[in-house]
């Protein structure tokens, strides 16, 4: 009996202390109010299989109303919660997905009472790459009597990934814009391509080199033309000995074309003793002039001897 009793009362003091901490906290405890909050979090997929991807997603964060301590909830934030959807073992086509309690993540201590939307649609995809020209974006007029000669941009193709709808579609990529105002001789300017579709992801995101040619505008004009002086009369007898030659080139060289040495000629390494009727070529006229017609097409030549 007695060493029941001292049992009891030996370090009473200690005993009596945990009992009354104990009862303390439990007060604290059950005094604590509960509350309940919004709190709205991103929508996560998780285990997406490979060379796959998601598009058109219905909803893409999740309202969730929670319920816990007033403590516990003031100390919460978005990165303690998560709604997640887990894609493994998914294969491509359109979902329609059911939310449930297991979907959304919490610290230890807080209820999710309900969850908005639901359901999540959406459109799960095989990824495509694919490699697309590059399309030249120019846009202003050259100074006048100028015009733009043929664009090229270099590199001319860029290789892309995305979606197989929003890739598979795709004809060219254009460039941000390039002005030539005003201008009387080539633009160069380095420019990006301007993608504003955020699923189409490019491989590379080197800059861009657009080149714009601007050539003065040609005009064309007819000369009479004579026949080569250095070709022997007594070999060679040509009719007619003049030729009419349209010319084209730069509007602002043209007035002062010479002609003066600018002739017109026969093949003479195909004739063959006789008469025929020969193609005129013109010889003598310089870059940046070109020959656009000549009148006649053909000339007659007698070759008055075998000796070539």
């Amino acid at each position: 009996m007695l060493s029941i009793r001292h049992a009891v009362t030996r370090n009473w003091f200690l005993k009596l202390f945990s009992i009354l901490l104990a009862v303390l906290l439990w007060l604290t405890i059950a005094s604590e109010t509960n509350s309940v909050i919004v709190q709205t979090v991103p929508l996560e997929f998780r285990a997406i299989p490979r060379f796959m991807e998601i598009i058109g997603e219905s909803a893409t964060e999740v309202s969730l109303q929670l319920r816990g301590s007033s403590n516990l909830l003031n100390e919460i934030s978005p990165a303690d919660i998560a709604a997640v959807i887990s894609l493994a073992g998914e294969t491509p086509g359109e979902k329609n997905v059911q939310l449930t309690a297991s979907s959304i993540l919490t610290p230890f201590g807080v209820e999710v009472l309900r969850f908005d939307p639901p359901r999540v649609q959406f459109t799960l995809e095989q990824t495509l790459t694919r490699t697309i020209p590059v399309r030249p974006i120019v846009e202003g007029d050259p100074a006048e009597d100028f015009v733009v000669g043929t664009i090229s941009v270099v590199p001319s193709t860029v290789n892309v990934v995305g979606p197989e709808s929003i890739i598979g579609p795709l004809v060219t990529l254009p460039t941000t814009t390039v002005r030539i105002d005003g201008a009387n001789q080539d633009v160069q300017d380095s420019v990006d391509l301007n993608v504003l579709n955020p699923l189409v992801r490019r491989e590379s995101l080197s800059a861009y080199e657009v080149t714009v040619p601007i050539n003065e505008i040609e005009v064309r004009d007819t000369f009479t033309i004579v026949i080569d002086p250095s070709l022997d009369p007594t070999i060679w007898m040509i009719e007619p000995t003049e030729v009419a030659v349209t010319i084209r080139g730069p509007k602002s060289r043209m007035a002062d074309l010479d002609t003066s040495g600018i002739f017109f000629t026969v093949d003479t390494t195909v004739l063959t003793p006789g008469t025929q009727q020969v193609s005129p070529e013109i010889i003598g006229l310089l870059d940046p002039f070109a020959v656009e017609d000549v009148l006649p097409e053909s000339v007659q030549v007698i070759v008055r001897s075998a000796l070539q």
